[in-house]
């Protein structure tokens, strides 16, 4: 057997037969830049025709969605037009015009160390390939391999059937990577370049495997077969509510972005939602009215049907940006205007969102939770504005009601805020993706500096289960990536965290995790594991090895 290893962003054993997604472009033929520049023109126009009908696609999740119409926008770049001209005009055959100024700006914008940029880098890329390319490849039950995997080729190919992907570059956080795992499909990025001379059919656990002897074959098959019992046996967990051996209740919520989430997580499981991004909402071309933000809150609490419901206000900055809402170019826009920085910014359109959430409130129980949140002085002015709200609700002649209210941690000053928050919320939940960002002072998208984005460093779980111990009162939750990492969350359970926000997919897992684990009379552990000096020790304690 002949292993390969590389960086598996979803972990998942399947096999079949590998098919490689190769573009090759040949210029030989490039007509005259006149004609050239009609056939870009009519790709473009063909791009931007799907795209606006993928994006109103009622199948995908509102986060999918986002990426279509962003993609849309990215078409009509001006810069990245002229780019694209300047390149026919040299001589260049109208695809490798295209590919030749993607990579222009993509070098470009790889070059700031800016998670932002960086994503845009990769959407540039992405728009560049769906231009010059309208490859029908039949994917159904095979393994994709491609120098690199695209956002729009992960919905797609998602779609039509593959069964995995596997690419020579990639990252953790990238979208492609994001998207991979909320469909489950394995994935393992940063292979070799060796693995594009493969062929036939290959296997995946946590590596890419050829060439399997008999009994290596049987093995694997083994593994299969106790891969769908443990599925059965996980199955038996849906109706069960969250709980640690010793009886202590965990809830055990998934995050949304859509109606079509909720539902998916339902069956799987989920207790209620600990998260639903409401941003998305604001990324469409045009902002959403109160009435339509009604609407979408109505028919998701409708589908709870009592169960939890935190909508988290609009998270808008960084990576997340509506034209209408922009405000202006910033050096670093994850240390900007972002989250509620931006909500009062626009507090036009914020207090639109409180009077939609306010009236919903008065029909549904659901909780409303804040992003970004600093200091004491934004948790004042919240409900400055809130209390604004509701006096125009009441002078229109508008039901509505104050649902429990929510800060969510994820700036490592909140840590030291808790007493002061229970005096003025009712409960705190923890983006642990922002607040390892912001603790270390590691860009999560930048690669270079991933070893000081740890997750298992002694000094962050210090933060947090330091933090806790001020917490009383509050209920305390997480929603954060962390959630659902199978190290720790007997860990977070032990220090008090009440609910777990994780996606669809983990649900019956960390339901199964809890029950292996007792939460009282834990004192002595945690005090073990905190007192590790290095990530290793912490990963080794945590292992109660």
């Amino acid at each position: 057997m002949k292993r390969y290893q590389g960086l598996t962003i979803v972990t998942g054993r399947t096999f079949g037969p590998l098919i490689i997604d190769q573009v090759e472009i040949d210029d030989s033929q490039a007509k005259s830049p006149k004609e050239e520049w009609q056939k870009f023109s009519d790709a473009k126009n063909e791009l931007s025709r799907e795209l606006e009908q993928r994006s109103k696609d009622e199948s995908l999740t509102s986060e999918t969605a986002a990426i279509f119409e962003a993609h849309q926008l990215m078409l009509e770049d001006p810069e990245f037009i002229e780019e694209i001209k300047r390149h026919i005009e040299s001589g260049l055959a109208y695809e490798k015009a295209v590919l030749q100024a993607a990579q222009d700006f993509s070098d470009m914008m790889s070059a700031i160390e800016d998670e932002y940029m960086q994503a845009r880098a990769a959407d540039i890329r992405d728009i560049a390939q769906q231009l010059i390319t309208k490859q029908d490849l039949d994917v159904a039950g095979k393994i994709v391999l491609k120098d690199e995997i695209f956002p729009s080729e992960v919905i797609e190919y998602s779609k039509a059937g593959a069964k995995g992907f596997l690419s020579l570059k990639g990252s953790a956080t990238s979208h492609a990577s994001i998207l991979a795992k909320n469909a489950g499909l394995p994935f393992i990025t940063n292979l070799p370049p060796e693995v594009m001379t493969l062929s036939g059919t290959v296997y995946l656990d946590e590596d890419l495997m050829v060439d399997l002897s008999e009994a290596e074959l049987a093995e694997f098959n083994q593994a299969l077969q106790r891969d769908e019992a443990t599925r059965q046996r996980l199955a038996k967990l849906i109706d069960q509510p969250g709980h640690t051996a010793d009886g202590v209740k965990r809830q055990v919520s998934t995050n949304i972005s859509s109606l079509d989430d909720l539902l998916q997580a339902l069956e799987l499981g989920a207790e209620g939602v600990a998260l639903f991004r409401t941003e998305f909402l604001f990324m469409q071309p045009t902002l959403p009215t109160r009435e339509e933000q009604k609407e979408l809150y109505r028919s998701l609490a409708k589908a709870l049907n009592g169960k939890s419901f935190i909508i988290r206000t609009m998270d808008l900055g960084g990576d997340k940006v509506n034209r209408e809402l922009d405000s202006g170019p910033e050096d670093n826009p994850f240390l900007g205007l972002r989250g509620i920085r931006l909500s009062f910014d626009k507090i036009q359109v914020f207090k639109r969102q409180l009077k939609a959430i306010l009236e919903v409130a008065s029909e549904y129980p659901i909780k409303m939770m804040f992003p970004m949140v600093t200091n004491l002085e934004d948790v004042y002015q919240v409900k400055e504005i809130l209390a604004q709200a509701e006096a125009e609700l009441k002078d229109e002649g508008r039901a509505y009601e104050t649902p429990m209210l929510g800060v969510m941690i994820e700036v490592p000053s909140a840590l030291a805020l808790m007493k002061e928050f229970s005096d003025e919320v009712d409960f705190v939940s923890f983006g642990t993706n922002d607040l390892l960002q912001y603790t270390t002072a590691s860009d999560r998208m930048n690669s270079r500096v991933s070893r000081w984005y740890d997750p298992y460093q002694p000094a962050f779980l210090r933060l947090i289960a330091r933090s806790l111990e001020d917490a009383k009162g509050l209920h305390v939750g997480m929603c954060g990536d962390l959630a659902a990492d199978e190290l720790l969350i007997p860990f977070w359970s032990a220090i008090g965290f009440e609910e777990l926000g994780v996606p669809a997919a983990r649900i019956l897992k960390t339901k199964q995790i809890l029950l292996e684990t007792r939460s009282r009379d834990q004192a002595e552990w945690v005090d073990y594991v905190l007192s590790a000096k290095t990530s290793q020790e912490v990963i080794e304690r945590l292992r109660r090895d």
